[in-house]
């Protein structure tokens, strides 16, 4: 699932944004060096996944409020989730470099060569950095309602919702490195969401 550096197209351009602030000649701050390290598929399927596990942890978690668990309990269940597939995700794109050189050492002593030393470069661990925060900041819209005062019950499906849109969000904006109709596309991510829900009503999760 990590996204390797550089590879593909990064989020942050060629859009019409990036290609503004070229022109212009502005500095790249930190946050768009963090953006431009995520290939656009890779990242893609990083937050596409992790909503599915969102919707999943949350309706999984929702059987256990029988018992008296309160929705601060499945909020800080789900987080652990998230965060153990952030760190897992962050480490996939470090552990993705190694095996590359790995293989290069490989090549150049078969062809006889000396093969090179093995480092984790800089732009790597910046984009295991973006991974990671993108992981975490697509799970914050679809934990919010667990915040909310009391236990009325209706988290689960504001979460839900908040989940599905997201996922609608994220198909209509990456639509933009493709020549598919964003609305479509959208749609498209929407419908796997619905389709995680109605799996956990089925089971009799939700």
């Amino acid at each position: 699932m990590g996204a390797a550096p550089h590879e593909g197209r990064p989020l942050s351009g060629p859009g019409p944004l990036s290609e503004r602030s070229e022109s212009k000649g502005e500095s790249k701050g930190f946050l768009h060096r963090l953006a431009n390290t995520l290939d656009a598929g890779d990242s893609l399927l990083e937050g596409t996944f992790c909503l599915i596990m969102v919707i999943g942890a949350t309706s999984a978690v929702r059987t256990a409020w029988g018992e008296d668990l309160s929705a601060d309990d499945a909020l800080w269940t789900a987080w652990l989730l998230v965060g153990a597939w952030a760190v897992i995700d962050a480490g996939f794109v470090v552990v993705s470099d190694v095996f590359r050189q790995g293989r290069a050492r490989l090549a150049a002593r078969q062809a006889g060569e000396r093969p090179p030393r093995v480092a984790v470069a800089r732009d790597v661990w910046t984009a295991a950095l973006a991974s990671l925060c993108m992981t975490v900041l697509v799970a914050l819209p679809a934990l919010a309602p667990f915040w909310w005062p009391g236990d009325s019950g209706i988290e689960l499906w504001a979460s839900n919702a908040i989940a599905i849109a997201t996922l609608y969000w994220l198909g209509w904006f990456w639509a933009r490195w493709t020549d598919f109709p964003r609305w479509l596309c959208g749609a498209g991510l929407a419908l796997i969401g619905l389709i995680a829900v109605a799996v956990t009503v089925l089971l009799g999760v939700a």
